[in-house]
């Protein structure tokens, strides 16, 4: 039996009208006149639906007496004279599938039910949404359930508007007996404001009645809450939470200051300007600004612009609202006095040569930085920022770039790849201790490396052990972006089916082989495959287009290149390199003057178009 239900079934409009007792030409004048609430969703006809606890906070709102079996929350007798007692205010513990999670909590007694604000802790594991509801369970007991209101919060978006947003959730008890054969969860010892033990079913510490019968908490997701409604019967503001400032800390300062209704403020989350503060003062410290004057440059500018924002963001920051209030704010953002001198001093203009410059030695540079350098995030930030500044000016340097990319490692043209490259020594140090290994190891287990090689531009490939069963091994190379060259009339572009590597093989004059990828196009990025018509073999189209054509991004697209009929969509007739990529099958070998003369082709006919 399932930990968890669905929310219950939608209400359209027609059964939005007989819930309220209204009929239904009213309520579909009041929705063209924009009086009933926002459609929670749509069907697939995209006909307006409502949750009930929708419908209900509607009913409230304009003075409706709400339907019979609406939640206690939403009927006027709810609402409180006076502030309700808070029984729990602090952190509760989940066990969740084997894992322990720590939730703050604050339980408030109302004379129809207990009230439950609950909120992952930014500082620990969080669980999932699902699960959250769960640490309710341990703060009452199993008879109270069915009346509990438990709204969990979401944080990200408080602050920003009056109208405050929690997931509500109800509890109820389901029975797992002897000869329930599921996975049901070990059963919490239910102490009302305590901890809680747990056992398994059937163990000595409950002398075996668990085998007999054991009850155990069940969420059911209900909709959406606003802090007003949960205010208007709790008799007092809800504190709640911006992202990233639940600490365990902030929760235990929080208690200590109940019951006022006061915003504390902490350390803000280490995320969005503080990363890129972190960044530059690494930066200072090693040199950057005389070093890579340019790159150092446009760290300080992307600096100074998310200052700012995080400094607007925080003077326009909401503490109060109609029924809430924040309970932590992130401190004002404050420099290093290096840092702010920093900021004064670097250049406001860019010199693009020297940009350019500066983008090509940290590329170089970079990569093979151990993975624990201070300088790396900074060094891969300002290459970044340079690329795009130079995106436009300077393609043919922004573009000179590498992505990580994977696939198939096996098939002739695979092989004849391997074969082709430079095994690197101590692969899997490679793999854990560089840059550059680390991120070919963000796209496969290390644990499962068989090697790894340097091709001729001295890019890293490395080959994995499958991790199902059955599956081939895998690659993660360092794939290219910028254009080919050296290609010759002997070389072919050679893939094999499934294996997501498109080759360039051509002939040496020692009679060996130079293999290496074809190039992305830049706007098209990382996914080749071929033998259908779709995405990867179109990004492999496009590829080739620019390739045979010589620029940095392709002057076309394969929608440039016309049709008459739908029929003629995947047609030779349309373009032969299209109905290649398409409709070949297997090994696909397409010699280089055959592509070029291809894609002039296809030039001339999208020229045509325009």
């Amino acid at each position: 039996m399932s930990q968890f239900r669905s929310a219950p079934e939608p209400y359209t409009l027609a059964q939005f009208a007989r819930r309220v007792r209204i009929a239904e030409s009213r309520a579909r004048a009041l929705y063209a006149a924009g009086k009933l609430p926002p459609p929670d969703g749509h069907d697939a006809d995209g006909r307006p639906l409502w949750a009930a606890t929708t419908i209900d906070a509607w009913c409230r709102r304009t003075g409706r007496a709400p339907a019979e079996e609406a939640l206690w929350l939403w009927r006027p007798e709810a609402v409180a004279a006076e502030p309700a007692p808070v029984l729990f205010h602090g952190i509760a513990p989940v066990t969740h599938w084997g894992q322990r999670y720590g939730m703050h909590a604050v339980v408030w007694d109302t004379p129809h039910g207990h009230v439950i604000s609950l909120t992952p802790l930014a500082d620990a594991p969080v669980p999932n949404l699902d699960a959250q509801p769960l640490a309710a369970a341990a703060l009452i007991e199993p008879v109270f359930w069915p009346d509990a209101v438990i709204a969990v919060q979401l944080g990200a978006e408080y602050g920003d508007s009056d109208d405050v947003q929690m997931q509500l959730f109800g509890l109820q008890a389901a029975e797992y007996g002897a000869d329930d054969d599921s996975d049901a969860p070990a059963r919490p010892r239910w102490h009302l404001f305590g901890g809680e033990r747990t056992g398994a079913p059937g163990d000595a510490s409950d002398g075996g009645a668990r085998a007999r019968s054991a009850v155990q908490p069940q969420t059911l997701f209900r909709g959406l809450v606003t802090a007003e409604d949960l205010a208007l019967v709790i008799g007092t503001p809800v504190p709640v939470w911006l992202s990233g400032t639940c600490t365990a800390s902030a929760v235990r300062r929080a208690e200590a200051a109940q019951p006022a209704a006061r915003t504390l403020t902490v350390p803000g989350p280490a995320d969005g300007w503080q990363v890129k503060r972190d960044q530059l003062e690494a930066a200072l410290k090693h040199g950057m600004a005389e070093e890579f004057p340019a790159a150092f440059a446009v760290l300080a500018a992307d600096l100074r612009d998310a200052l700012e924002q995080a400094r607007r963001r925080h003077a326009e920051l909401r503490l109060r609202g109609t029924g809430w209030y924040l309970a932590a704010q992130p401190a004002p953002p404050e420099l290093p006095w290096s840092v702010e001198q920093s900021l004064l001093t670097a250049a406001a203009e860019l010199e693009e040569d020297q940009a350019a410059d500066d983008l090509a030695r940290l590329r170089a540079i970079e990569p093979d930085l151990l993975a624990t350098a201070v300088e790396g995030e900074a060094y891969e930030e300002a290459i970044f920022l340079l690329r795009n500044r130079l995106r436009s000016t300077r393609p043919d340097v922004a573009f000179d770039d590498v992505e990580a990319y994977a696939g198939a490692w096996e098939g002739p043209v695979v092989e004849l790849w391997q074969q082709s490259m430079t095994p690197v020594d101590d692969p899997a140090a490679a793999l854990r201790t560089t840059r550059r290994g680390q991120r070919l190891a963000r796209h496969a287990d290390a644990e499962r490396l068989v090697g790894m090689w340097r091709d001729a531009a001295g890019r890293y490939v490395a080959a994995f052990h499958p991790d199902i069963a059955g599956n081939p091994p895998a690659f993660v190379a360092e794939w290219p972006y910028a254009p080919p060259a050296g290609w010759s009339e002997q070389t072919v572009i050679a893939a094999d089916p499934g294996t997501g590597a498109v080759l360039a093989i051509t002939p040496q004059p020692d009679g060996q082989s130079r293999v290496e990828p074809l190039p992305f196009e830049p706007d098209t990025g990382p996914a080749f495959r071929h033998g259908y018509s779709g995405g990867s073999p179109y990004s492999l189209y496009q590829a080739l287009i620019r390739a045979a054509i010589g620029t940095v991004t392709a002057p076309f697209t394969l929608n440039d290149v016309p049709h008459d009929e739908r029929a003629q969509l995947n047609s030779a007739e349309r373009s032969q390199l299209w109905h290649a990529i398409v409709f070949t099958k297997g090994a696909l070998r397409l010699p280089w003057p055959q592509v070029q003369q291809w894609a002039r082709d296809d030039a001339a006919k999208a020229a045509s178009r325009r």
